[in-house]
């Protein structure tokens, strides 16, 4: 075991026999094995010190006629050396390099540059007749470059024996590609098994990696199973997760094949801890998002304002849906496969760190994506977990900008929030109106609701009546009050509720802005009219008589006016209390 042969006798002619026919079988000498093999001089599964049998050479070397006669003779096409490698996983490590697989975002490596490959790449001519050791099979889960001693060195040096390859020239790379093809569909046509051997990964995994279709259909048609496993530091990714995220057309063909094979569309790798990269801050773990206060102004806790979501989504790791709907290669090939797993009843409402296939769609910019999902059942109301809100607060989102990264966003941010809006660049006032137009049609969409849930409380007798402090007291139609409810507060024009400092209208107190524009946009556009009707309303109701209120206007400002000895109390934004009731100023209404 140790190739100490010092302490033993000299080699006896059955260990020669056995030395020599893997030489032979390495150098394609078809008629010296079957002299051995005929004479039975030597066993034909026999190995040396590392495990490497007459077949194993026979099948680096490409000679399929070696391959034949061994297998004819009762070799094992599954015998595995002692690194568990098979004659069928050793052609496939030597026909697909590292160069021939696709960077996809299923196994997060993407170039940083996210350059796309401008072509299939199925050379090998970089990878010697080499073994892997141990810690470049399972470095992160993906194969490497296959170096170290070669098959031929390899025996060499165990056996003593010599031989010579006839496809390892650098002038034969096309014929030692179609060699090893040839070797590979001989090995699965006489009973290779694609399941045997995980070093360093399934057989199918290969093929689908670096999107050679023909292959993985071979390798489906000879039995390779769909639910293995490739161990990798971003979770347990299946076949299916792979084929998904391929950023070329074969993706699609290869994604259709592995359904029709009954691949589960809802298989999750094993990352459901993972955070999604785009809601990372600065330094891994922290998790960006609006900074929340556990209760407002009255009291009373967020969830007041809103409606309990009536049951929980599932949630786990990925899925092939999730996988498809984050990449932001090529959209039209990612909507296509989104496609398909919905055609096969992929689920649509599950989530992956915190996201829904929706929200991830809507975040890499996939628009074909987002039409295809909501056309399929995608509920735009799931309630996203970590922070993520809905589908909306993902459409709104600045941190899923793709072209500048965290630390360009917030300079972004703050030159233009600190910059008039005439020395701004072009790129930035475009920035700029797009997120003005977002907000406003936000701040209507929010109207409309609030007013259609008044209507709804209206119908059911909750009427509101606003103070001079800004509270709401909510009464029933009978006087009586069933329950006490906070107005909704958020401001009349944008819509903006969180993160920003309402102010009401010190008219009417019935509706809040955020900001001095908001409050000039909204008065000009919106609230003029309704301040009035409300106003005149309150004006209405007051108990004095109309000369006793026409004195008041008319000494308004006045040192000595009647209408503030009239309760010592001083008159204050154009409003004056007088008794119980309100009284309001209605001759001028202009912003200013």
């Amino acid at each position: 075991m140790r190739d100490e042969r010092e302490k033993f006798g000299p080699k006896g002619p059955r260990e020669r026999s056995a030395e020599r026919l893997i030489k032979m079988a390495g150098s394609g000498d078809l008629e010296s094995i079957s002299t051995i093999l005929r004479h039975d001089l030597a066993h034909v599964d026999v190995s040396d010190n590392s495990g490497q049998t007459a077949l194993h050479a026979a099948t680096v070397n490409g000679h399929n006629n070696i391959i034949n006669l061994l297998l004819d003779n009762g070799a094992d096409v599954n015998k595995s050396n002692d690194e568990g490698l098979s004659a069928l996983s050793l052609c496939l490590m030597l026909f697909y390099s590292t160069k021939s697989f696709w960077p996809n975002v299923a196994e997060r490596n993407l170039p940083e540059d996210k350059e796309e490959k401008s072509k299939l790449v199925l050379d090998s001519s970089e990878s010697e007749s080499c073994f892997m050791n141990d810690k470049d099979m399972e470095k992160n889960g993906d194969v490497l470059p296959i170096c170290g001693g070669s098959l031929q060195t390899s025996v060499n040096d165990k056996t003593g024996a010599s031989f010579e390859s006839d496809v390892v020239d650098s002038t034969g790379d096309h014929n030692r590609n179609t060699n090893l093809r040839s070797t590979m569909e001989l090995l699965l046509l006489r009973g290779a098994d694609p399941n045997i051997s995980n070093i360093p990964m399934n057989a199918l995994f290969f093929a689908i990696k670096a999107a050679d279709v023909s292959t993985a259909q071979l390798l489906l048609e000879c039995g390779a199973r769909t639910d293995v496993r490739l161990k990798t530091q971003h979770g347990s990714l299946t076949p299916l997760h792979i084929a998904a995220a391929l950023p070329v057309a074969e993706g699609i063909r290869m994604t259709e094949i592995l359904l029709h094979v009954a691949s589960d569309p809802n298989i999750s790798a094993e990352d459901e801890d993972y955070v999604y990269d785009h809601d990372r801050g600065e330094t891994n773990g922290v998790i960006l998002g609006f900074s929340m206060k556990g209760g407002l102004e009255t009291g009373l806790p967020l969830y007041n304002y809103f409606d309990k979501i009536p049951c929980v989504p599932e949630e786990g790791g990925r899925t092939p849906l999730h996988v498809a709907c984050e990449r932001e290669d090529n959209y039209k090939f990612a909507r296509d496969i989104i496609s398909l797993l919905l055609a096969h009843n992929a689920k649509v409402n599950i989530l992956w760190s915190g996201h829904s296939p929706l929200s991830l769609a809507i975040a890499s910019g996939n628009d074909l994506a987002v039409k295809e999902l909501l056309a399929n059942g995608a509920d735009p109301n799931l309630a996203l977990s970590r922070g993520s809100g809905s589908a909306l607060c993902a459409a709104v989102n600045i941190a899923y900008e793709k072209k500048r990264t965290l630390a360009a966003r917030i300079a972004l941010d703050k030159r233009i929030a600190h910059t008039p809006y005439h020395a701004l660049l072009p790129e930035e006032r475009d920035t700029y109106n797009a997120r003005k137009q977002l907000l406003e049609h936000l701040g209507k969409l929010t109207r409309e609701a609030i007013l259609a849930k008044e209507q709804e409380r209206a119908k059911e007798g909750i009427v509101r009546e606003a103070n001079p402090k800004g509270n709401v007291n909510v009464t029933a139609g009978d006087g009586s009050t069933p329950s006490t409810r906070t107005f909704f507060k958020y401001c009349y024009q944008c819509g903006r509720s969180v993160g920003v400092k309402l102010s009401p209208c010190l008219r009417c107190y019935s509706i809040y802005t955020c900001s001095k524009l908001c409050k000039k946009r909204s008065w000009d556009e919106l609230h003029k009219a309704e301040c009035q009707q409300l106003t005149g309303k309150l004006s209405g109701r007051m108990s004095t008589t109309g000369r006793a209120s026409s004195k008041m206007h008319s000494t308004r400002g006045g040192k000595n006016s009647p209408a503030k000895h009239l309760h010592g109390e001083k008159e204050s934004s154009g409003r004056e209390a007088y008794g119980d009731h309100i009284h309001s100023i209605t001759e001028n209404y202009s912003y200013n």
